[in-house]
């Protein structure tokens, strides 16, 4: 009897270990040089503080920008940070059209506990369990500030350059945008979070215009977050 309660309590032990070392298979999604390469992409830095931040950003977006002397220019614009958690806005507008790349920084009592792979881990999990991996409950949280909100994915299996990020795809409809002639158009949005020194950032890579789908800028999209780098 005692041996038999023996190799059972060690078979309790070996899965408990093999569980406990279940690993996940985290996909790495940096961004390779030929990459950032076809899409013309340069890299820009700024600091939070002590904290350098580079991502590589289109120099023209694939567009003919030329002004009325046949003189090409960027039309990406550095703006001044409009507020204290915002650390960076590249964006451009046209008539019917705009892009934005812009990153958000967050310090709350969640982040100071939590490492990224601990945050991204929790939070994962939390949507995968708790929310049953049901991306209308993220929709029903975003919709008081999103008009018809669509989420096209949640991942939180992802790497870019060593840090664990989630990543959040998803699109909804604008009625206007202050300083623009943008109206009732569709926005595109890839989002990525991570935790760096226990602050939490955000970066969002934004499409305004009816004339692009999701399959049209996964590549772009995907490769400027995949070029983000924290160092």
């Amino acid at each position: 009897m005692k041996n038999k309660i023996n190799k059972i309590l060690f078979i309790l032990i070996i899965l408990t270990f093999s569980c406990s070392n279940k690993s996940v298979d985290y996909k790495n999604l940096t961004s390779s040089k030929s990459d950032i390469e076809f899409y013309k992409l340069k890299e820009v830095i700024n600091y939070d503080d002590n904290t350098k931040i580079s991502v590589s950003i289109p120099n023209n977006l694939g567009i003919e920008t030329q002004d009325l002397f046949g003189n090409e220019f960027e039309i990406f614009l550095d703006v001044t940070p409009e507020n204290e958690k915002n650390v960076f806005q590249y964006y451009f507008f046209e008539d019917n059209f705009g892009y934005m790349v812009s990153m958000d920084k967050l310090i709350s009592r969640n982040t100071q506990k939590l490492n990224d792979k601990e945050y991204v881990d929790v939070s994962y999990n939390w949507f995968l369990n708790d929310l049953n991996g049901d991306l209308s409950e993220i929709e029903r949280m975003l919709s008081p500030r999103m008009k018809d909100v669509r989420v096209v994915s949640l991942d939180g299996d992802i790497m870019i350059n060593n840090k664990y990020f989630i990543k959040r795809v998803s699109y909804y409809n604008v009625n206007s945008l202050v300083g623009t002639d943008l109206r009732n158009v569709v926005c595109t949005e890839f989002h990525y979070v991570t935790i760096h020194n226990k602050k939490k950032y955000s970066l969002n890579v934004v499409y305004w215009g009816n004339d692009k789908s999701i399959s049209d800028l996964i590549g772009l999209f995907n490769t400027i977050g995949g070029s983000l780098k924290f160092n």
